[in-house]
């Protein structure tokens, strides 16, 4: 989830807040990197690569009294760095050289995600101008089948630009990779809990209800 994310987060700022993607960012930049020793396993519906998980759910780890918005709000942010960090070393596995990254969607709008993610992955971040790609490569793929435009490079130069880059911070990638390190452990001793001691709640002692997900 990326998107899902920060919609989820949202809900805490109030959807109809003209301002909320900048009020996130704001509380975001008000907490330092690490959020405070607090961190967010971004499960919120289970994960797929590379985890592969239906049962994992989302946690905060290491809350404090001292925490407040600002720090739940970064460590969210944070998790999707480490996300796409998890991604692209399962991709690199596999021989696959990653030089840099196109970030696009509902994150992308939020900068500071894009300093994170280039921070926590040692990559370039090129941010996409229009965050709505799913519609505007369905449009390319349409336009290049009718031959409206020649070619797929053609359709590149015509619907794809470049908004922003996010260049990397080598101190912060280097603390980054220690926060990762306990982000990977946290999901390791907790997934048979989320397999079967939650399954076995949910099954055996919570009350059924209907559940509406809105916005993810």
């Amino acid at each position: 989830m990326g998107g899902g994310l920060i919609e989820w987060v949202r809900q805490f700022y109030n959807y109809n807040e003209p301002y909320s993607y900048e009020m996130i960012e704001k509380d975001a930049l008000g907490s330092s990197l690490g959020a405070g020793g607090l961190i967010f396993l971004p499960y919120l519906l289970g994960e797929r690569m590379p985890v592969w998980d239906s049962n994992v759910r989302s946690a905060f780890w290491g809350l404090e009294r001292f925490h407040t918005r600002r720090e739940m709000t970064r460590a969210v942010l944070e998790s999707t760095g480490f996300i796409a960090l998890d991604m692209m070393r399962s991709v690199e596995k596999i021989g696959v050289n990653i030089s840099d990254i196109r970030f696009s969607g509902g994150l992308s709008r939020i900068d500071l995600v894009s300093q994170i993610k280039a921070d926590i992955t040692n990559r370039k971040i090129l941010v996409l101008s229009d965050h709505e790609t799913t519609a505007i490569g369905a449009a390319m793929l349409v336009l290049t089948g009718q031959k409206i435009i020649p070619s797929w490079t053609k359709a590149v130069e015509c619907f794809v630009s470049i908004r922003m880059i996010a260049y990397p911070n080598k101190k912060n990638h280097e603390k980054y990779l220690e926060v990762f390190k306990l982000y990977k452990n946290l999901y390791a001793v907790t997934k048979n809990l989320f397999a079967e001691q939650r399954m076995h709640l949910i099954k055996n002692v919570l009350e059924k209800q209907d559940t509406k997900i809105e916005k993810l």
